[in-house]
């Protein structure tokens, strides 16, 4: 059964003066929003300039990012944050997801879903995501 995102927001609850719960949670909506826009641009603009994922840095993350848009007519993607870790200059939220692509037009959809962990801190007094690791 899926995670009820009302309910795991409660795991989602410390306050902190580094980076505020809404701060944080306004940024992985942006996130969402350009994900599912198929918004490289915008999308991209959520990044740090040293941004890093699973395979690289931010080169990595655009040609990933702008395969899949390219590729895809329609996307989802739900997030369900179920954890807060504070470090000296950054937080990492993590969370676990859920995605669907459809690619053609008669195609159905794929659903993944997996764990994933952004971590945030703040670029030129803006919250941008630092690191984005999935599995």
């Amino acid at each position: 059964a899926k995670p009820d995102p009302a309910t795991e927001a409660t795991a989602f609850s410390p306050q902190t003066n580094l980076i505020p719960q809404d701060s944080a949670r306004a940024l992985l909506s942006r996130f969402t929003d350009a994900y599912i826009a198929g918004d490289i641009q915008r999308l991209m603009g959520l990044f740090t300039r040293d941004a890093v994922n699973n395979r690289g840095g931010r080169d990595a993350i655009a040609d990933d990012y702008q395969s899949l848009f390219s590729k895809s007519r329609q996307r989802r993607l739900t997030l369900w944050p179920s954890g807060w870790v504070e470090r000296e200059s950054e937080v990492v939220v993590l969370a676990t997801y859920e995605t669907w692509v459809k690619e053609g037009r008669v195609l159905p959809g794929n659903t993944t879903r997996g764990t994933i962990r952004f971590t945030l801190r703040r670029e030129n007094g803006e919250l941008k995501i630092s690191r984005l690791l999935h599995e």
